[in-house]
């Protein structure tokens, strides 16, 4: 028995030392193409939507498009668009009888603006102004009957008159996100995760002519707990983004389908404007602003430790290096 466990130990051992060379491999390569650079300042570059990152360690990661979503800017509520798309709501697992990866999960619902960052709303189902300014107002941008249609598989297409909502976004520099309400029946759209997605045309004072797809379509029901934007269907009330048209707006139109027309008396789509609440306060910096690249930050007073991965950081610098014969190595594991 004893040989046995000395046998098996040893291979143990022989499999823990190929892990470990391939990590080596792999995080002397990754180093060699990826400059680590830390200044407290991110500033987020365009990154082009795509289905898959591949390396050359052949290593494929399923991401959500961003598409354009994070630009420059130290700050969420400074970012060209509220939301991030998502094109599919799960990756399925590539392992037999494993659950799906979740990809969903960073749109708005009932209670948060981002379910992810825990932004919430001010009021339960999201905030909006109406045509008056007013904070969960009552007198909609605009409105239109969705009574084109009935049955709960009848479909129809709608084009609704958002013109001075539009220019009041532009006008102001707000995002271009607006709030769908369904009075008087039950009414499902189109969603995320259809070829009738809603899209937003828009003629410009110069002659030229827009059509935007949605970038979010997200359900704002009281029953979603999670975000629910990739979905063929979306129940109202939703919330639809789309990138902030250009000055100039002479006219604009939500272009959508009903997919779901429900009995009920006079069946209206309201439209508001998505109003999130922002912080307005000073920003108030932290020790570490004065220090560029935390130098400043080695033996202050009021700093109990420092990690600073600057330019000529090896990694036995910031981590664990030591070979432990029965333990693989942890590479997120900080040196203190």
């Amino acid at each position: 028995m004893n040989d046995l466990r000395r046998a098996a130990l040893r291979e143990f051992q022989k499999a823990v030392a190929e892990v470990n060379a391939r990590a080596d491999d792999v995080m002397s390569a990754f180093a060699e193409r990826t400059p680590v650079e830390s200044d407290h300042v991110i500033d987020w570059e365009v990154w082009p939507s795509r289905s898959a990152v591949e390396s050359d360690h052949s290593i494929g990661w399923q991401v959500m498009s961003i598409e354009g979503a994070l630009q420059r800017g130290k700050y969420r509520c400074v970012q060209p668009m509220l939301w991030t798309r998502v094109d599919v709501p799960a990756v399925p697992s590539r392992l037999p009888g494993g659950l799906p990866l979740p990809l969903d999960r960073v749109g708005p619902t009932s209670k948060f603006v981002s379910a992810r960052t825990g932004w919430p709303w001010r009021q339960q189902g999201g905030d909006w102004i109406d045509a008056d300014g007013t904070l969960h107002g009552t007198r909609p941008w605009a409105t239109l009957p969705l009574n084109a249609a009935s049955g709960p598989t009848a479909r129809a297409t709608y084009r609704v008159d958002v013109t001075s909502a539009v220019q009041h976004i532009v006008a102001t520099g707000r995002w271009c996100a607006l709030y769908l309400r369904s009075v008087g029946a039950p009414r499902v759209i189109a969603g995320g995760g259809s070829a009738e997605a809603p899209t937003l045309t828009v003629a410009y004072d110069d002659g030229a002519t827009e059509v935007m797809p949605a970038h979010v379509v997200a359900q704002i029901t009281s029953s979603s707990a999670f975000p629910n934007t990739a979905a063929a269907e979306a129940h109202l009330p939703a919330m639809i983004e789309c990138p902030r048209p250009r000055a100039g707006v002479v006219s604009a139109q939500i272009n959508l389908t009903v997919t779901q027309h429900w009995s009920g008396a006079r069946p209206t789509l309201d439209v508001y404007i998505v109003d999130p609440p922002v912080n307005a306060e000073p920003v108030q910096h932290g020790i570490a602003a004065a220090q560029p690249l935390d130098a400043g930050l080695v033996g202050h007073p009021s700093v109990i430790g420092v990690h600073r991965i600057g330019d000529n950081t090896t990694l036995a610098d910031v981590a664990e290096t030591a070979q432990i014969p029965t333990h693989l190595r942890n590479y997120n594991a900080l040196r203190a």
